[in-house]
């Protein structure tokens, strides 16, 4: 299992989650973060960096 930190800007103030799974595209972090909080901007494709990261467990 991989680990995906999504980082994105809500109401001008930045944030992040941390995902586990297979893989994630860009595109599913922006579902993802909509499904949390709705549309994250007037372009919200800019506004969402995907990383993988190191899973420890």
């Amino acid at each position: 299992m991989h680990a995906y930190l999504i980082r994105y800007s809500r109401n001008g103030q930045p944030m992040s989650t941390v995902l586990r799974q297979e893989s994630l595209s860009r595109e599913q972090a922006q579902k993802f973060v909509r499904a949390l909080h709705g549309p994250v901007g007037r372009d919200s494709r800019s506004d969402i960096q995907v990383s993988e990261v190191l899973c420890t467990q």
